[in-house]
């Protein structure tokens, strides 16, 4: 195994940080598209104090996890680091309209 490859196993269990430093979870596995064999996403289990900072609802118990495209990581060492910091990350598409929204009390984005 070359050094730009990495085992299923030196993955999962590793810390997630967004760019601005905010520590969202670990990564719980990977999701492989048997079509190419490749990774184009990570399965981040999401910290709790995360969800609402997230607008995402808390599970009565655990936590959840969201899917985060291989794209959206800037790099892997000891931890992972996101390209994104997390106001970036707590926008939802709320009303289904395929267009991200700013949580309430958000100032507009022009």
């Amino acid at each position: 195994m070359n050094d730009a490859q990495m085992k299923h196993r030196d993955l999962v269990g590793k810390t997630v940080f967004t760019q601005d430093g905010h520590e969202l979870g670990e990564i719980a596995g990977l999701v492989v598209d048997v079509g190419s064999w490749r990774v184009p996403a990570l399965d981040v289990r999401l910290e709790r104090k995360m969800l609402e900072r997230l607008h995402l609802e808390k599970p009565m118990f655990g936590s959840q996890t969201v899917r985060i495209g291989v794209e959206k990581v800037s790099g892997i060492g000891d931890t992972v680091v996101l390209k994104s910091k997390l106001e970036e990350l707590a926008f939802a598409d709320t009303d289904g309209d395929g267009v991200p929204d700013p949580p309430e009390g958000a100032p507009e984005k022009e």
